[in-house]
């Protein structure tokens, strides 16, 4: 298998990931790279495709130290080894400070990035925007931990359950607009709150929160390692067990942009009537920048912006 065949698609990366045939192998520490011998990486390299085809992907962040690496591969006797390797150069084209900044908004659910120095590279930017998000995602935790604890699975995830705090935060907000809520929290009737809203109730299917006032069903999904399957086969759940219900499946943006074109097809396919014709299914992901859930019809129109500005810069090359 190679890139340019028609079997390569994300699915098979994915499924290439899971059996370590797929290996990433940061190279950043000098002293480690100096210590290297090039017998050494024969061996490993032998190691990873001794069972057939494979990707190894060297991290660096200057020339020198991807020439020497890939002296060292050129180098080991191949033939030997009875393999063939294929070494390909990748470099990141050079983006607009701006549009960094864009992007890694839209990777981290449109998370407030503080002041980054305009000639701060990629990586930075986009860590930068990951431990935002984090730190935004935690604090709505603590905000509410007290006053309404979130029940949890015995194998859930932090992932999860700060998912479904964002959850109940948006559907808090919400009741505050529509019941006319206190703003303050202190002031808020929890006991009231836990009959609108509940965390893993004992029904089936299990939503992770379940907002009784519309009978939504709220699931979230990360996708990480898994098909777009999951999510189908939650909806075929739904759909076999409690037609007529109202699902609203969350993801993180950053599985929006993974499985796109999956989102986008089922959703065309929803709306005309030809899936889940006997559920009200809807589709979200965090906005963090307005504390909210949006649709993915709203985020695809920020991301259609931005993937604009994209073309026009690699019109530019």
């Amino acid at each position: 298998m190679t890139l340019s065949s028609e079997d390569w698609n994300r699915e098979e990366v994915e499924r290439w990931l899971d059996e370590e045939r797929i290996i990433f192998v940061e190279v950043t520490n000098k002293e480690i790279l100096e210590k290297l011998e090039r017998q050494d990486l024969a061996d490993r390299l032998w190691a990873i495709f001794s069972r057939g085809d494979g990707i190894v992907v060297f991290h660096t962040e200057d020339d020198g130290t991807f020439s020497k690496i890939n002296e060292m591969i050129q180098d080991i006797n191949w033939n030997r080894l009875g393999l063939k390797p294929e070494i390909f150069k990748v470099v990141p084209r050079e983006l607009p400070f701006d549009l960094k900044v864009k992007i890694s908004r839209i990777i981290y659910g449109l998370v407030p990035i503080p002041d980054v120095a305009p000639n701060s590279k990629m990586s930075w930017i986009i860590n930068t925007a990951e431990k935002q998000y984090l730190k935004s995602l935690k604090r709505i935790m603590q905000m509410y931990e007290p006053f309404f604890p979130v029940k949890a699975t015995d194998d859930e995830s932090v992932e999860h359950i700060l998912a479904k705090y964002f959850i109940i935060h948006s559907l808090i907000k919400r009741t505050q607009r529509e019941r006319a809520l206190p703003e303050n929290l202190h002031e808020i009737e929890w006991d009231k709150i836990r009959e609108l809203i509940e965390t893993e109730p004992e029904t089936y299917p299990r939503p992770d929160v379940l907002y009784n006032p519309e009978n939504e069903h709220f699931e979230f999904e990360t996708l990480f390692g898994e098909s777009f399957r999951k999510i189908t086969n939650k909806l075929n759940e739904y759909s076999q067990a409690k037609p007529e219900a109202k699902v609203r499946i969350v993801v993180e943006p950053i599985t929006v942009l993974l499985h796109l074109n999956e989102f986008k097809r089922q959703l065309a396919g929803i709306k005309k009537g030809k899936l889940y014709s006997n559920l009200d299914v809807e589709y979200y992901t965090f906005d963090l920048s307005k504390g909210r859930l949006m649709t993915l019809e709203e985020f695809f129109k920020v991301t259609s912006e931005t993937v604009k500005e994209l073309n026009k810069e690699h019109d530019k090359t």
